[in-house]
């Protein structure tokens, strides 16, 4: 069983096909998936070839029982060689349920009530259990005292409570004195929730031994695990070189010798330092395949040219949502290149996003949409114009994590090839570009850098904000036009900061001296949509208003005097009312300034800290007395130029604050 489980640890990410990869046209260009790769999951500075690849063989033995290649026979031995100890395990779990059950059943029924459970909890907690177990031991002559003497010795604490526990120093201990002397060392605490369904799972009000043990029974597995299961060996088949459903001990070697030569340069047969550190790309690409979970999409044909476009977001606003009011979609454009070979398409993203289809689009085959951020019921945030709806699905993030697909460095597509392919068994061609326009099939890219001029009716300040990250402007779409899994809206109100540009112009929001904060001049329905990227957007309220509808994201919400927080729980805060903040001036100076830039006082040279003064009507830091200071070591700052950033703040008890 030990071989068998470190083969299925080796080999979960190989590409999930019953034979060599599908062949793809030979004109071309080829995905850089390399199947073999998660072999070298568990490779380090100091591995010996010789000695890996014999771990390799036997967990191949392990299972390959009959010794003629690992094929489908072996494996349904395996499982039920599985399904065998699975039952057995549950046998066992029955056993204990019945146990368990047997403790609290008060009416010997062979089962629990509600009731039953929250007495027998309560009888726990409260120390009872503990008091009623120390008589039935302590107590041979069940006179009801437990002889202080008569207690096992233990530490010296546990003595002393014992000694006074006994009040009425007789050496003898009450069930109401242990009780108490219990109490006493263990504080009460609040008994952790309980959800009697969970138990009682045919809902007759009465939780049976067999309920108790449910979820241990073997076929009781969702279907994820199912499929995690039934794809395990079957993704080995990938090595399979000459396509005959079985995997001989010649062809695991054949492949891991090629995968080793990757990393052993110098061909001694040994993993230097120096090879470790070369290939620690490769090696942590092999353990993310390792770890990463099979997903099955629907099965391009045979002459598809299989391509992804991986993306954070795109440069391009909406005036349309496929995430709510309070979410912020962008645009990518596709655009599909002139050609006969039909093409599969997988769209990835992690934000909310609309794929755009142009040009010779008869020649998509199927697209298959995921998004990282979805609804409650894990829909995908991801929206697909210009394709008919037949030719449309979407995955959800939890068989295709779209997190997973991050990395870095300059092979980046390659990392999304080689994880695409262990999630789906697929030959990907990749680009991971955050582009605004992607063509097909060729995967060239184009971003935008220079932003575009704010049109009539915004801002144009606060507009430039907006083509920081969304450099092509906004633009116009019809909902029906879009093919989604969630809502598609038009935005009552445009998402982030040209929603911001647009309120600005219309006067119904105002900026205040603080970066990134606006003043309500009129009453708003909605905050802007996707206000929850960056540092957030901080509003203070018009006097008499009430808090807009909507998430307000990482920002700020200010009553209309400008100082009470409230709400926001990821605010920066600024100087306000009677807050302070330490700032170096340019003559090198540390020094406390209030809202106004007014100086409060200034640390002295020698270190001793500043002490809040009343003088008048005002306050005023003043140094601490010399006599008073407690000696401490002091360090003199460099010079500091003029243009300086406020390093520290100190904000009062009264005002929310989280880092």
């Amino acid at each position: 069983m030990r071989g068998f489980a470190t083969l299925a640890v080796v080999v979960v990410a190989a590409a999930g096909m019953c034979g060599p990869l599908a062949s793809q046209n030979q004109d071309a260009p080829k995905s850089r998936y390399d199947p073999a790769t998660f072999l070298l999951a568990n490779l380090r500075s100091g591995t010996a070839k010789d000695a890996y690849l014999q771990n390799l063989l036997d967990a191949l033995r392990a299972v390959d029982t009959d010794r003629n290649g690992l094929d489908r026979a072996d494996i349904d031995r395996m499982n039920a060689r599985l399904r065998d100890a699975a039952v057995r395990d549950y046998e066992r779990q029955l056993e204990s349920a019945k146990l368990q059950i047997e403790q609290m059943d008060t009416n010997d029924d062979g089962g629990l009530t509600e009731k039953e459970i929250t007495d027998a909890l309560e009888y726990r907690q409260s120390g009872q259990a503990e008091v009623d177990a120390a008589f039935e031991r302590l107590d041979p002559d069940r006179d009801g005292l437990i002889a202080i003497a008569s207690v096992p010795a233990g530490s010296v604490r546990q003595a002393q409570i014992l000694a006074e526990a006994d009040r009425n120093r007789d050496g003898n201990l009450s069930r109401e004195e242990l009780l108490t002397a219990i109490a006493k060392v263990r504080p009460t605490r609040e008994r952790p929730p309980f959800d009697f369904a969970e138990w009682d799972m045919d809902g007759d009000g009465i939780a049976w031994p067999a309920e108790l043990a449910a979820r241990y029974h073997p076929d009781r597995s969702d279907a994820k695990r199912e499929a995690r299961r039934r794809h395990r060996f079957d993704r080995l088949f990938v090595l399979d070189a000459d396509g005959n459903g079985s995997l001989s001990e010649a062809e695991l070697t054949s492949a891991f010798l090629a995968q080793f030569g990757r990393l052993d340069r110098d061909g001694d047969g040994m993993i230097s330092a120096k090879e470790d550190s070369a290939g620690a790309s490769i090696v942590r690409l092999a353990r993310s395949m390792v770890e990463l979970p099979f997903c099955a999409l629907p099965p391009p044909s045979p002459d598809a040219d299989i391509l992804a476009v991986f993306t954070r977001e795109g440069q391009l606003a909406s005036t349309v949502s496929v995430a709510g009011q309070d979410g912020e979609a962008s645009i990518v454009d596709i655009r599909v290149e002139p050609g006969t070979q039909p093409l599969f398409v997988l769209l990835l993203s992690e934000e909310p996003v609309i794929w755009d289809f142009q040009g010779d689009t008869q020649r998509i085959a199927q697209v298959v949409a995921f998004a990282e951020s979805h609804d409650a019921d894990g829909e995908p945030f991801a929206g697909v114009m210009g394709l008919p709806q037949s030719k449309i699905s979407f995955g959800r993030n939890d068989c295709l994590p779209v997190n997973r697909l991050r990395g870095y460095g300059a092979d980046l597509d390659v990392q999304v090839e080689n994880k695409l392919g262990a999630m789906t068994g697929l030959a990907v061609r990749a680009v991971a570009d955050n582009p605004a326009v992607v063509s097909l099939p060729s995967l060239s890219t184009q971003r935008f850098d220079i932003g575009v001029s704010a049109p009539d009716g915004f801002d144009p300040e606060h507009w430039w904000a907006g083509v920081d990250t969304r450099p092509r402007g906004i633009s116009e779409r019809d909902p029906a036009a879009i093919v989604a899994a969630t809502r598609v809206e038009r935005y009552d109100l445009l998402p982030g900061d040209f929603g911001i540009a647009r309120l600005v112009h219309e006067g119904i929001l105002a900026p205040t001296k603080h970066d990134n904060e606006f003043r309500l001049l009129k009453p708003l329905e909605r905050f802007p949509g996707g206000l929850g990227r960056g540092m957030g957007i901080n509003f203070v309220l018009g006097k008499g208003m009430s808090r807009p509808k909507g998430a307000l994201g990482r920002g700020c919400l200010y009553a209309s005097d400008g100082k009470t927080v409230l709400e926001g729980d990821y605010c920066m805060q600024h100087p306000r009312g009677n807050s302070v903040q330490v700032r170096v001036t340019p003559d090198g100076q540390s020094c406390l300034f209030r809202s106004g830039g007014e100086n409060a006082g200034c640390f002295p040279e020698d270190g001793r800290g500043l002490r809040l003064s009343k003088k008048g009507n005002g306050r005023q830091f003043e140094p601490v007395p010399e006599a008073e200071a407690a000696p401490i070591q002091t360090a003199s700052m460099p010079a500091t130029p003029v243009e300086y950033n406020p390093p520290v703040e100190i904000i009062p008890t009264d005002l929310r604050q989280r880092w």
